[in-house]
């Protein structure tokens, strides 16, 4: 059964009665697995239950996939959690504060005038962090109900129904790579010249269209934390970040 779109959906968007409902979702799961690995976003709520990270050597972390809601966290290789005080989840859905783009933890000491702050309240390189969370890309409808992306399900519909149309019959025995986009053009003397990019065929077998909308919803890229170092005081301090 699908996760983001329905038999109904479908069936409301103008496909026949006719049209047998298992292909439909078997069609529908096809398409959402697809959507998934090529936004790298999962756009429903997960509860993996503890997770392990290493640390950073720094106050903050951030992750692929966007954070529900943070319900425990131990630090370290520490075996009791932390407060809720001590943390900052960055969980908005919505504007004008949407972390969806951008999630992360940081560690907020209750006493930040305190010398020992910036040491202990670290995510340190090399221990577990054990994180409880729910996770995914979803929209809000009340503090406790979520539901997937409209652009999302939309999305998936679409292509489901060109699936079921065979659209997509013309890329089944297609092993090369997409078309590459132009990258010079010279109108007085005539010039094309295409770009050398091999584009990946399953993103680029999406109608434009949608792959417009879909690309609104990619994962963030990776953030890399600042190296640490000793200063002459002995205090921790920033490098340049290593991309």
């Amino acid at each position: 059964m699908g996760n983001y779109a329905s038999v109904a959906d479908v069936h409301a968007e103008g496909v026949p009665a006719a049209v047998d409902d298992a292909k439909i979702e078997r069609r529908i799961v096809k398409w959402e697995a697809i959507v998934e690995k090529v936004t790298k976003n999962i756009f429903r709520v997960l509860t993996p239950g503890e997770l392990v990270f290493d640390g950073t050597d720094s106050h903050r972390m951030h992750f692929g996939i966007p954070l529900v809601a943070v319900t425990e966290m131990k630090i370290n290789g520490e075996t009791t959690a932390i407060p809720t005080t001590e943390f900052r989840a960055f969980t908005g859905k919505a504007q004008p504060q949407d972390d969806r783009k951008n999630p992360k933890i940081e560690l907020r000491p209750n006493d930040p005038s305190s010398i020992f702050s910036s040491s202990r309240f670290v995510f340190r390189k090399g221990l577990d962090q054990l994180i409880t969370a729910t996770w995914g890309y979803v929209d809000e409808l009340t503090p406790t109900v979520f539901t997937t992306p409209t652009a999302i399900r939309d999305s998936v519909v679409q292509l489901v129904i060109f699936d079921l149309d065979d659209y997509f019959d013309r890329f089944r025995d297609y092993s090369g790579p997409a078309l590459a986009p132009k990258q010079r053009e010279r109108t007085d003397d005539h010039e094309i010249e295409w770009a050398d990019i091999t584009v990946d065929i399953t993103w680029g077998m999406i109608p434009q269209e949608i792959r417009d909308v879909l690309a609104l919803f990619r994962a963030p890229i990776k953030v890399s934390i600042p190296k640490r170092g000793p200063n002459l005081f002995g205090a921790p301090r920033f490098f340049e970040p290593t991309l």
